[in-house]
């Protein structure tokens, strides 16, 4: 999944994060940090998934 900043918002594919997008328009900067914590989190899920989905096909 592609995430990049602009200026007036960030195009996010996933509409659970469109709330987001109304708190950003003010600072360019806090907009890039809060998207290093989304991407933080998603890459967290991410493990946890390819863990369970390795485990789950061992058994």
């Amino acid at each position: 999944m592609e995430l990049f900043a602009v200026k007036k918002g960030i195009p996010i594919q996933n509409e659970v994060f469109d709330w987001e997008i109304q708190q950003l328009d003010s600072i360019d900067k806090e907009c890039i940090l809060r998207l290093h914590k989304w991407e933080d989190r998603q890459r967290s899920l991410l493990a946890i998934v390819l863990k369970l989905n390795d485990t789950l096909k061992r058994h």
